[in-house]
């Protein structure tokens, strides 16, 4: 399974629907909402699972950081990017 090899850190996801004027959107054999919106919950469960897991291997631990961006309704806090994934 892809989401086990890679273990993204973050995804975006979104229920599938239907585009007017598209080939699937006229086929017979739609899933179910209650099908879309479980196989979205599922997967991002498991992004949330690995991303835990991820963080929880950085704790106590000193690192350099590039950092990217300041959260503007919070200074203190910074996102940034490491070479120690």
């Amino acid at each position: 399974d892809i989401m086990e090899k890679v273990k993204f850190d973050t995804v975006n996801t979104a229920a599938y629907s239907p585009r007017p004027n598209t080939p699937a959107a006229d086929w017979d054999n739609q899933l179910s909402e209650e099908v879309k919106q479980d196989r979205l919950h599922r997967i991002n469960e498991l992004v949330l699972q690995h991303a835990t897991e991820r963080r929880a291997r950085m704790m106590d631990r000193v690192v350099e950081v590039l950092v990217e961006e300041r959260n503007v309704k919070k200074p203190t806090q910074v996102m940034g990017r490491t070479t120690h994934g």
